[in-house]
């Protein structure tokens, strides 16, 4: 979905879906320094939506844990995602979660991908989604476009792929235009973390920047 405001694009769909206990996962900046979460969820109603805005970066399965049970105890029919790639990919981990009755940071080792004896991915042994999801970013990570979730498992201390064909969200409301002064913040944030990324990755893979 493109150029519609964010509030009137979540409450199309919200109402299309006929959903009415609503989970919105947001990064935390733009829930407490910006006014962009409350002017999208306004328009629902109070009684509808919890916003849900612990999710830390690189979503630890801590993190996804919470998150999961905070939706569950809602009765969440639908989940939602304004912000960039961490609440994206903590959105479809939740989703996978809730199907499939995981509780506990251990139990997410159910939905790791497992590979042959060629090392090619298998197909999941695990439920899809039953929650589906709509996807606002705020940034130009493309996560809402895959049907892969990354998570961190804390005891490795590595970021591993969580994978079901199902996974991608069912609605994208891309390029939604935001207010004027906070569109100027959001990309600024977009582009300063852009540009630790390719100075990471040039410094890693000794590439000169020119």
């Amino acid at each position: 979905m493109f150029g519609k405001p964010a509030h009137a694009a979540l409450l199309e769909e919200v109402e299309r879906l006929g959903a009415n206990r609503i989970f919105i996962v947001s990064s935390r900046t733009l829930n407490r320094q910006t006014q962009e979460v409350e002017r999208i969820c306004h328009p629902l109603g109070p009684n509808r939506v919890t916003v849900f805005d612990q999710v830390t970066a690189h979503v630890p399965r801590k993190d996804v844990v919470a998150a999961t049970q905070a939706a569950r105890d809602f009765g969440a029919d639908l989940i939602v995602t304004i912000g960039g790639g961490s609440p994206t990919d903590a959105a479809k981990a939740i989703a996978l979660c809730l199907a499939n009755g995981i509780d506990s940071a251990e139990q997410i080792d159910q939905l790791r991908t497992k590979k042959d004896a060629k090392s090619l991915p298998l197909p999941p042994d695990f439920g899809g989604p039953t929650v589906p999801q709509i996807s606002i970013p705020t940034t130009l990570s493309a996560g809402e476009f895959s049907d892969i979730a990354g998570v961190t498992d804390e005891r490795a201390g590595t970021k591993e792929i969580l994978k079901h064909p199902a996974l991608m969200p069912r609605v994208v409301a891309h390029g939604c235009p935001w207010g004027r002064s906070q569109a100027a913040f959001l990309w600024g944030q977009v582009t300063e973390l852009d540009m630790c990324w390719v100075q990471d990755m040039a410094f890693r893979t000794g590439i000169h920047l020119v």
